[in-house]
C-alpha cells in the first residue's frame, strides 16, 4: 500500500511584502541622502530647509501606510538612525547627527498624530480639505521641532546665534519650506493604485502638460540668479498654469522651486539681493497657491468626468431599457420621449414631442385617467395607475413629479411598462379555473381567496363574490368545514 500523499507545502508569495517595505527603504534612502546633503553643505539655512523635507518625507510615507501605532514608532526610529546616520557619514558630531533627527522625526510623528485624529484617509487626500489639513499639519509641526532640536542644541553648545529670535524665525521658514516643496509630492503617491483613466487624472495629454510645465517653472531659476528682488513675479506662472498640468506636475516643480530657493539661499556665487526667509516666504505662499488651484482644477475635471459618465449611463438605460419613458411639462404636453414610448405609441418623436396627452393617446376614459393621475402627482407625490387602453393593451403607469431647481413641482415623468402579458395571464388562468372539473380556488401569500370557480362558489352556497377577499383560515371554521366534508 503506497504511503499517503504528503500535502504540499503552502508557497509562500514573498512579493507582497517587498512591496510593502518599498516606502520604507525609499524613506530610508531619501532621508541619509537628504542629511548627506545637509551636512556636507554645511550652511544652516540649507540645513533647516532638508530638515523640512525629511520630516516632509517621514510624514508622507506614514500616511500612506496607515500604520498601527507601534508601527509607526518603528518608521519614526528608522527615520531616526538613517538621518543621523547620514550626518554622521558627513563627520558631523553626534549630538549634531542625533538632535536634528530626533526633530524632523518628531515633527512628523505630532502631524501624522494629529492627522489621524482628524480622520484622515490616504485615498482622501486628493481632496482640498483633506489635503490643506495635512500640509498645515506638517507646516507647523516640523519646523516646530527643528526649532526646539536647535533651541536644545544651542542650549548645550552654548550656540547663541542659534537662540535669537531672527534665528528662530528664520529656522522655521526654512523648514516649512521644505514641507511645502516636498510634501504635496509624498502625498500624490497616495494615488498609485487609481486606475489609469480615473476622473481627473493627468496621464492624458503629456507632452502638452510637460511644455507647460517647464515654461512655467524656467522664470524661477531666472529670477533667482538674475533679479532675486523679483521672484515673485518668476513664481507667478506656476500659479497661472497650476490648473492646466494638475496636482502631480504642480508638485512635481513645488520641489524643484524649493530645491532651487535652498541652494540660492546658501551658494555664494548668488549674490543675496533679498534674504533667504523673504525668498522661502514667498516661494511657500506661490506653491500653496498653485497646488490649491492645481487640486480645485483636478476635482472639478473629476466631477464633470463623472456628470458624463453619468448621463451616459442614463442615456444608455432610458434608450435601450424596456420601459416605456416620457416627461411632461406643466402644461402636460411631452418634453422628452424615449424610443420604447414612441415605439409602442406607434408615432416618430415629431408626432409626440410638443403634443399633449390628449394628442398621443387619444380622446378616450383611459387618457382621462392618465391626465388625472399627471395632475396628482403635480402635489409632489409618486403616482401609480394601471390603465386599460380601449384597443385591448394594458399599462402599469407611474408618474414620478419633477422638481424644479428652485424646489416646485414644474413636471413629470411618466414610467410605464406593458402589462398586455398580464391580461393574458389572466384570461388564461380564468379559463383553466373554469374548465376545472373540481372545486378550485387561488390563493395569494397571505392566505387570501383571489381567485375561484364556480363549482367552488356552489359548493359554499354563496356567490364567489362573497368568497374573494376572505381568508382561508375563516373558511374553516366549522359550518364551512362541515360543507367541504359532506
Amino acid at each position: 500500500m503506497p504511503p499517503p500523499a504528503r500535502p504540499e507545502a503552502r508557497r509562500h508569495d514573498p512579493a507582497p511584502a517587498l512591496r510593502a517595505l518599498l516606502p520604507l527603504a525609499a524613506m530610508v534612502a531619501c532621508l541619509f541622502a537628504l542629511a548627506l546633503v545637509g551636512s556636507l553643505a554645511g550652511d544652516a539655512w540649507f540645513t533647516h530647509v532638508v530638515g523640512g523635507m525629511a520630516s516632509a518625507a517621514l510624514l508622507g510615507v506614514l500616511l500612506m501606510q496607515t500604520s498601527t501605532p507601534r508601527w509607526v514608532f518603528a518608521y519614526g526610529a528608522t527615520a531616526v538612525a538613517a538621518f543621523a546616520g547620514g550626518a554622521l557619514v558627513a563627520r558631523a558630531l553626534p549630538v549634531d547627527a542625533l538632535l536634528p533627527a530626533l526633530g524632523v522625526a518628531a515633527g512628523a510623528l505630532i502631524a501624522w498624530r494629529w492627522l489621524r485624529s482628524k480622520r484622515i484617509e490616504p485615498s482622501e487626500l486628493r481632496e482640498l480639505r483633506p489635503f490643506a489639513w495635512a500640509v498645515g499639519a506638517g507646516v507647523v509641526a516640523a519646523p516646530l521641532c527643528l526649532v526646539l532640536a536647535d533651541l536644545v542644541l544651542g542650549g548645550m553648545l552654548h550656540r547663541d546665534a542659534a537662540i535669537s529670535a531672527s534665528g528662530l524665525a528664520r529656522i522655521w521658514v526654512a523648514g516649512a519650506l521644505g514641507v511645502v516643496a516636498t510634501l504635496p509630492l509624498l502625498l500624490d503617491w497616495t494615488r498609485r493604485s487609481d486606475p489609469p483613466d480615473f476622473p481627473g487624472d493627468e496621464s492624458k495629454h503629456g507632452r502638452p502638460r510637460l511644455l507647460w510645465a517647464v515654461l512655467a517653472w524656467l522664470p524661477v531659476p531666472l529670477m533667482l540668479w538674475w533679479r532675486q528682488d523679483l521672484l515673485v513675479l518668476g513664481l507667478l506662472p506656476l500659479v497661472a498654469v497650476a490648473a492646466r498640468i494638475g496636482p502631480r506636475a504642480t508638485a512635481r516643480l513645488g520641489l524643484l522651486t524649493g530645491a532651487a530657493i535652498a541652494t540660492v539661499g546658501f551658494h555664494p556665487a548668488a549674490g543675496h539681493q533679498m534674504a533667504p526667509a523673504l525668498m522661502a516666504l514667498a516661494g511657500c505662499a506661490a506653491l500653496v497657491a498653485a497646488q490649491v488651484i492645481a487640486i480645485l482644477a483636478a476635482q472639478g475635471d473629476r466631477t464633470a468626468q463623472s456628470l458624463a459618465i453619468a448621463q451616459n449611463h442614463l442615456l444608455a438605460v432610458t434608450e435601450r431599457g424596456p420601459i416605456l419613458m416620457a416627461t411632461l411639462g406643466p402644461d402636460l404636453r411631452h418634453q422628452f420621449a424615449n424610443p420604447g414610448y414612441l415605439q409602442w405609441h406607434g408615432k416618430t418623436s415629431a408626432e409626440v414631442l410638443g403634443r399633449s396627452l390628449q394628442d398621443v393617446f387619444g380622446d378616450s376614459a383611459a387618457t382621462a385617467t392618465v391626465v388625472a393621475t399627471v395632475r396628482r402627482a403635480f402635489g409632489g407625490q409618486p403616482q401609480s395607475q394601471q390603465l386599460q387602453l380601449p384597443d385591448g393593451r394594458a399599462l402599469d403607469l407611474r408618474v414620478e413629479p419633477r422638481f424644479a431647481a428652485d424646489g416646485p413641482v414644474d413636471g413629470a415623468h411618466l414610467l410605464a411598462q406593458d402589462a398586455a402579458w398580464r391580461s393574458m395571464h389572466d384570461r388564461s388562468l380564468e379559463a383553466m379555473l373554469a374548465g376545472a372539473f373540481d372545486p378550485t380556488l387561488v390563493l395569494d401569500s397571505a392566505g387570501v381567496v383571489v381567485r375561484l370557480n364556480e363549482r367552488m362558489a356552489t359548493l359554499f352556497g354563496v356567490s364567489r363574490e362573497a368568497l374573494l377577499g376572505q381568508s382561508l383560515a375563516s373558511l374553516l371554521q366549522p359550518p364551512a368545514e362541515a360543507a367541504l366534508t359532506a
